[in-house]
């Protein structure tokens, strides 16, 4: 055995180590401070300073390190101007630089996250207080930013050192038996796990206080106490946001803070929106804006306040009221409106208390089951024996469903059935089903088998698109007709546009007459041999044609404004659906599948359990 080789080899390795602890320490030491004024500068209400950090961490989290270091050392030396100053720099130097700034741009994001998760309300008690700025935020928000950031910097930091970082459910194995909790090491390494401490209620009632490391504590016997305790829901419910999302635009509406008095009544006070120095949007809830209230009044005066915020947010097109009564108890059973044609969906975290889980839609959502959409009773349907409901269409048995099968499982199984010859799709725009034949004429029918399938979609006559179709039927009722004078123009190729005005009770066939009326206008003026045309609607292109009478040539549509816009896309849509043999649903059958346009959420406001 060669010793003198190994030794050497030893040595070569201990250099080594020595380069890499070096690095490692340097990048640390220098990239924690310049992440955190990273942070700082992306908080800046100095713009160009906000975007130019902003545009760093998004270039040095966006490319590789390795790239990185292959342009400080090769690319920086040939930059026009400032080239000569890196000519000299060594490899080590240039390492350095590489992953000091690469991993600053990390640092400044984590470090970014830390700050968001320092409430307002810290600031705010530090202004009070007569802290200056850099009080504030090396004394308040720094502590509390770090704790927040500690575990993720741990994480880079392990990355850094060539390590790697894991889910402490992938390495700790925890059995619950005999009313004790135990923790093992899951590999086969025979590592001790313990539990180096605990805090709040947790170490309460798992029977943990005072415990460290040194204790070596890896079985717990929890106390007899319990992780949830019973609030009032007005408390529950104070402070909670709602996000709003009306048309694919999204706002958050903030709830009031609520206080149970102790003579019974409450008193609300509604949140305000102010923006700090730095351009920031936060919350505030101003005293002034306080209000007391009776028992009985209070689910009614939480509806109101809700009401006054989406409205600020989305004018009159979303409402909510209370539809609960008092009895005893302030019952609140908040009911959210929207016009016809608008799609709503509420998120939020108050969700449980309100009986609506996490969000509330006005449209369908698919993912039900047939259970929750239609009832236990299943729209007053009989089962099979095996109890199941069969859903035939167009002759064409798809399957047998219960009661738990979603309904977006029964769709796709009727595209994916050759023989029934039928798509269907969902529309949240529209709020409908569109089924369609694949087959046009007398082999496009559509047939819904008696059953499950007339039960939840009805007789579902084939859609004809007619000329007689009125105006306000295919626009719906969220429309802007205008009070008078023009209100729409049609475009036919690029030099012929003719203004009219539609009304809702307009049909397709009178929109034809009003531009044939405006053509014999146009001729009383220039004569007929100069503008000699005729329109008509055509049933095939699905949109209104000016036809040449001299030389026989037509002219379709080509786009509209106002309300012609709206209704050339209306018919070429409903023509389309006509010649798809497609089908519209009922008003009943809509609303046995809970697709109205309002959307309950119930709850009551006396008493729920929540969460600490």
């Amino acid at each position: 055995m060669d010793f003198a080789y190994i030794a050497s080899t030893f040595l070569r390795v201990g250099a080594g180590l020595g380069t890499t602890l070096k690095l490692f320490f340097i990048t640390i030491l220098a990239s924690l401070p310049l992440g955190f004024l990273i942070t700082l500068l992306l908080r800046s209400g100095i713009t160009p300073l906000r975007w130019l950090a902003k545009v760093f961490v998004y270039l040095m989290r966006s490319t590789p390190l390795v790239l990185q270091l292959l342009f400080i050392y090769f690319g920086l030396p040939y930059l026009p101007g400032v080239g000569n100053y890196f000519s000299t720099m060594g490899r080590f130097t240039a390492t350095i630089w590489g992953f000091v700034l690469n991993y600053a741009a990390y640092f400044a994001e984590i470090f970014r996250g830390g700050l968001l998760a320092v409430e307002a309300g810290q600031y705010e008690a530090a202004k009070v207080l007569g802290l200056t700025r850099w009080q504030t935020i090396t004394r308040v928000v720094f502590p509390q930013m770090l704790r927040v950031a500690m575990p993720s910097i741990s994480n880079e930091t392990i990355t850094l050192s060539g390590g790697t970082s894991a889910k402490a459910s992938d390495r700790i194995d925890v059995k619950v038996s005999d009313g004790k909790i135990t923790f093992s090491d899951k590999s086969s390494a025979g590592n001790s796990v313990y539990i180096s401490g605990a805090s709040g209620t947790v170490a309460t009632e798992l029977n943990l206080k005072g415990v460290t490391s040194s204790d070596k504590v890896s079985e717990i016997k929890p106390g007899s106490g319990s992780f949830t305790k019973e609030v009032n829901t007005g408390e529950y419910l104070s402070g909670k946001a709602m996000n709003v999302n009306l048309d694919g635009t999204t706002k958050t509406i903030y709830g009031p803070k609520i206080v149970k008095n102790e003579d019974g009544t409450y008193t609300f006070t509604k949140a305000s929106t102010v923006k700090d120095k730095n351009g920031q949007s936060r919350v505030v809830y101003n005293k002034a804006d306080e209000v007391k209230v009776d028992a009985k009044d209070a689910a009614n005066k939480y509806a109101e306040i809700l009401n006054e915020g989406l409205n600020k947010a989305f004018g009159d097109k979303v409402t909510v009221e209370n539809k609960g009564t008092y009895d005893g108890k302030e019952q609140l059973r908040l009911e959210f409106k929207v016009k016809d044609g608008s799609n709503l969906l509420v998120n939020t975290d108050a969700g449980d208390v309100l009986n609506i889980g996490k969000s509330a839609t006005s449209y369908l959502n698919t993912n039900k089951t047939l259970g929750e959409l239609m009832g236990e009773d299943m729209g007053g349907l009989k089962a099979n024996e095996d109890g199941k409901y069969d859903f035939v269409l167009n002759g064409e048995k798809i399957g047998s469903y219960d009661k738990d099968t979603k309904l977006a499982d029964i769709m796709s199984d009727i595209n994916s059935n050759k023989g029934a010859g039928v798509k269907v799709s969902y529309s949240p725009t529209t709020n409908n089903f569109l089924f369609s034949a694949s087959e046009t004429g007398s082999d496009g029918d559509i047939t819904m088998g008696f059953g499950l399938a007339q039960v939840m979609f009805g007789q579902a006559d084939s859609y004809q698109f007619s000329t007689n179709e009125k105006v306000g039927n295919l626009l719906g009722t969220g429309a802007d007709y205008g009070e008078s004078g023009d209100n729409a123009t049609i475009h036919f190729g690029d030099n012929m546009h003719l203004p009219l005005r539609i009304e809702a009770e307009d049909s397709v066939s009178d929109v034809v007459q009003k531009l044939n009326d405006l053509i014999d206008e146009i001729q009383a003026d220039v004569g007929v041999a100069n503008f000699d045309y005729t329109a008509r609607f055509d049933k095939t292109l699905g949109t209104f044609v000016l036809r040449d009478n001299a030389t026989g040539e037509d002219l379709a549509a080509s786009s509209g404004e106002g309300v012609g816009e709206s209704l050339l896309s209306a018919v070429a849509a409903s023509v389309e659906r006509s010649k798809n043999s497609a089908i519209d649903l009922s008003g009943s059958t809509k609303a046995l599948l809970g697709m109205g346009t309002d959307q309950n959420l119930a709850g009551n406001f006396v008493q729920a359990e929540a969460p600490l």
